[in-house]
């Protein structure tokens, strides 16, 4: 395979997102969160880091910012620009949670490890990937 068919990335699903599976809720359905990729062709993403990042530039080039602080600036930046989209996504309660950028935000913080998961798909260029397409098309 050349390295352009191999390479290649899918622009709507960088800018759109893949679905991530992330298991079952309390009524036995499936949870999924619709992630765009972090970088690459997802230019909203570029912009929104961009300016929520500008304020701590000088603290995070000299590795001065609080990895806290770091966390919670990424997570704002992921609630507006990466996370696109869920379903069968619930709150503390096991009721429906609406997806909106604040809830998104407050999931990203509650739960660490959600985030992680999220945050590896959105950098993990393999997930976007054009040829991707063309082999689930096959199976």
């Amino acid at each position: 395979m050349s390295l352009y068919k191999s390479s290649q990335t899918d622009a709507e699903k960088e800018k759109n997102g893949v679905p991530l599976e992330y298991g079952l809720n309390s009524k036995k359905e499936p949870i999924t969160f619709t992630v765009a990729r972090e970088g690459g062709r997802n230019v909203q993403y570029q912009k929104i880091a961009e300016h929520i990042f500008k304020p701590y530039r000088r603290q995070i080039q000299h590795g001065q910012i609080d990895p806290e602080v770091l966390e919670n600036l990424l997570a704002q930046v992921y609630s507006k620009a990466v996370v696109k989209g869920w379903t069968g996504v619930e709150d503390e309660n096991d009721e429906p949670l609406e997806f909106n950028e604040k809830n998104v935000l407050k999931l990203l913080t509650d739960l660490p490890v959600v985030f992680d998961a999220i945050k590896e798909v959105a950098r993990d260029y393999n997930q976007f990937l054009l040829e991707s397409l063309e082999e689930d098309a096959k199976n």
